[in-house]
């Protein structure tokens, strides 16, 4: 918050732009939570015991589970953040800087899924 603020006083933002690069931080930390939330839903199997019954089928891989909710968070939070982008960091005297702030949210999230993929 205190970096938000400091780019946007260096910058010669106004007042109320300044507040929305302080705010930054902390409304997309709350969209962490609700696009976790989100992708916690999905993370659910079939019922599967091979050989026990012919109704069951074969066990799902955990690890192919958590990457499917994973990649809806995913998915949920990019969308989040272009949206928390162009409405937190859109002054009039930079018009198309939010696209660049979202453009480096792609690359961190691209990162952490490539890890989650070596891993």
């Amino acid at each position: 918050m205190i970096l938000g603020a400091t780019l946007a006083h260096e910058a010669g933002f106004s007042h109320q732009y300044k507040v929305t690069f302080m705010l930054f931080p902390l409304v997309v930390h709350c969209l962490d939570i609700i696009s976790s939330t989100i992708g916690m839903l999905f993370v659910r199997t079939t019922p599967g015991l091979p050989g026990y019954d012919s109704v069951y089928r074969a066990l799902e891989d955990p690890i192919a589970i958590m990457k499917r909710a994973y990649k809806i968070a995913m998915l949920v939070g990019l969308i989040g953040f272009f949206f928390i982008c162009h409405q937190l960091l859109n002054p009039p005297k930079y018009p198309d800087a939010w696209i660049m702030f979202g453009l480096c949210g792609i690359v961190g999230m691209l990162v952490a899924y490539l890890f989650i993929e070596v891993t």
